[in-house]
């Protein structure tokens, strides 16, 4: 087949030699041999990996020698069905002429390699050739699409920050995304958490030189995978001069949707003090390992102990729903008396139950995302009265705008399935307490929670768990089964106040056994002296938790709540206490932020752990698991 035909001759634009060899003699005066006409074939890269529906440049040289000044036409053998090519004009420079041999690949080309024979071939002279390994490969589908969260971050000299990069896939595009940043001045440093990553998103770190200007920055983020074009996204860099170094932590909530009205800090294990923001930037030092930050947020007044590596990444608690913004609305059909339904569609939940058919799903993420829903019948399940049996529903690949429509959510319709099921046997649980279960489904790469049902609560340790079939699954979607232990139903034993979950992933339901973690000893909850009311407790956590431990506690016929909380980075563990600090002599304090002293209500004190190796639970075989003791004061 032939690629590229060109002729070259005399013509102004193409090239003749000029200066021709001529004959020489020697001091006998004899003489020489005459011109050897001559061309020679090379070619800038011998190799290229081209996807289908795309192209691949390659520069082929011609060189002529011996005078030769004949046309050339050029072809190429071995060139598979749908494999075409063009010759760009050609430039001249002393003996040689080269041109820019653009190769472009159909979407109907087969994959695999073919081995091309470029040739050269002029009247009077030997044919020149240059080999060319051609690889097609399959045309990738799908795309992806990038964004910063924050995306504005202030770091100080001497110092470092981060923003998280999610990576929002779409049309079932799976490959590898490599990240980089352009636009950085010269000391600041930029390093991800992966460079490269199949997953849904990294961690960029922006490590600020002592001796960088003070000054905002726009960084560019930009994506490659392969056979696709770059995508990108921008974060503006603040850097602000130095304070103490790797001491100081920066809270920069300036874009945050929730900002604190009071904020004090702890350093290790001295006095709390105040800190007051500079256009909602946040500045303390915490020269120990650890520390405490504190506010209220709501009806909740916080404590957080965190190691001082956690303290610089504390906005979690104000900025942990930016990027969900669009409401999208629909109808339902398919639903009898006493059902209920749930539909989930990029992180945002909706529900509708009979005779209502409307319903509006909040805090969607932006991108594509799956729609999913599952219709339950709880009434049914409980009473074991006549109803409608459970019912699933997918819609994949959905780009909803802004308040615009998903349409209608059959449950009898063709995006409908009858649930997948099986056998869950429960170990470990104690004597006569009451069992539940719940189902949810994660979808995409971006790991998107669709809650499927809550199952009732029996005293038996096997239960039917229902699901996706494995023929509607993507290799990214993953079920979340929690089996939980409840304190209350049937005869409990003695002591056992309490309750434990475990929480399990998987991609494809199928009969299980799931054993219940340990159960948290009883803990000694006490009340220390303060103008209000002020827990303390004491306990030992067991070492399949380790990971976050809290005691909270919340005043009857009030919304007033206290949250104590504390990481691993905190405490290693073992037997520990947990205190709300006394912050009533601090500047600022609020006592209608936590119950007063004569309050009565209920405490709770949870321990947590898991396997997780990053924060996303779509992991075959993650756990989280949990345990909680309550009691009143």
């Amino acid at each position: 087949m032939h690629l590229i035909t060109n002729r070259l001759g005399r013509a102004a634009s193409l090239i003749a030699l000029a200066g021709l060899a001529a004959c020489s003699s020697g001091d006998d005066g004899g003489t020489g041999p005459g011109p050897n006409p001559a061309i020679a074939l090379t070619l800038s890269g011998t190799s290229a990996t081209v996807t289908a529906g795309g192209t691949h440049d390659v520069t082929a040289t011609l060189a002529r020698s011996g005078g030769y000044t004949g046309a050339v036409t050029f072809t190429v053998d071995g060139a598979p069905a749908g494999v075409s090519g063009t010759v760009g004009t050609p430039s001249t420079s002393g003996t040689s002429t080269t041109a820019t041999v653009t190769i472009s690949v159909a979407n109907t080309t087969t994959p695999g390699t073919y081995n091309l024979t470029v040739r050269a071939a002029g009247s009077g002279v030997s044919t020149a050739t240059a080999s060319f390994a051609l690889t097609v490969q399959a045309a990738v589908t799908g795309s992806y699409t990038l964004a910063a969260a924050p995306a504005q971050v202030t770091v100080a000299q001497g110092a470092a920050g981060t923003t998280s990069v999610s990576i929002t896939r779409t049309g079932g595009f799976s490959g590898s995304v490599a990240l980089a940043v352009t636009g950085a001045p010269s000391g600041l440093t930029t390093a991800f958490a992966p460079a490269s990553t199949t997953g849904a998103s990294s961690t960029l770190t922006l490590t600020a030189a002592a001796g960088l200007a003070v000054g905002t920055h726009t960084l560019t983020i930009r994506g490659t995978a392969a056979g696709l074009p770059e995508r990108t996204t921008t974060v503006q860099v603040s850097i602000t001069a130095g304070g103490s170094g790797s001491n100081e932590v920066v809270l920069d909530l300036s874009t945050c949707p929730l900002r604190p009205t009071w904020f004090a800090v702890q350093n290790g294990t001295g006095p709390w003090s105040v800190v007051t923001p500079t256009n909602n930037v946040y500045r303390f030092t915490v020269s120990a390992d650890r520390g405490g930050i504190a506010f209220p947020l709501g009806t909740t007044f916080i404590v957080q102990y965190m190691s001082r590596t956690e303290l610089t990444h504390a906005d979690s608690f104000f900025c942990g729903t930016l990027g969900q913004t669009k409401v999208v609305l629909g109808t339902v059909a398919g639903m009898g008396t006493n059902d209920f339904a749930q539909i989930w569609l990029g992180g945002g939940a909706g529900n509708a139950s009979h005779p209502n058919t409307t319903f509006s799903i909040t805090q969607v993420k932006e991108g594509s995302a799956d729609l999913t829903g599952w219709r339950h019948n709880s009434l049914a399940e409980i009473l074991g009265t006549p109803g409608n049996p459970d019912r699933g529903f997918i819609k994949r690949d959905q780009d909803i705008p802004n308040n615009g429509s998903v349409g209608v959510v059959d449950f009898e319709g063709p995006d409908s399935f009858t649930p997948a099921t099986a056998a869950i046997t429960v170990t470990g649980q104690q004597s006569e307490t009451g069992l539940s279960h719940t189902m949810s489904y994660y979808t995409g790469a971006a790991c998107h929670i669709g809650a499927l049902y809550q199952s009732a609560a029996p005293t038996t340790t096997t239960m039917t768990a229902r699901g996706f079939p494995a023929s509607l699954q993507r290799a990214s979607d993953f079920h979340q089964l929690t089996v939980s232990e409840l304190a209350g139903a049937g005869t409990v034993p003695t002591g056992y106040t309490g309750s434990r979950l475990i929480q399990q992933s998987f991609r494809v339901l199928a009969d299980r056994t799931v054993a219940l973690p340990p159960a948290l000893a009883r803990p000694i909850v006490t009340t220390l002296a303060a103008p209000y009311r002020r827990l303390e407790a004491t306990f030992t956590v067991p070492e399949p938790y380790q990971r976050l431990v809290s005691l909270s506690y919340n005043q009857t016929g009030s919304a007033r709540t206290v949250a104590v909380n504390a990481t691993t980075g905190w405490t290693a563990g073992g037997t520990f206490t947990l205190t709300m600090p006394d912050l009533s002599a601090l500047a600022g304090w609020n006592p209608a932020w936590v119950p007063p002293t004569d309050a009565t209500g209920t405490w709770a004190v949870m321990v947590n752990g898991n396997n997780l190796t990053g924060s996303s639970v779509c992991q075959e075989g993650a756990f989280i698991i949990q345990a909680t003791e309550l009691g009143t004061f």
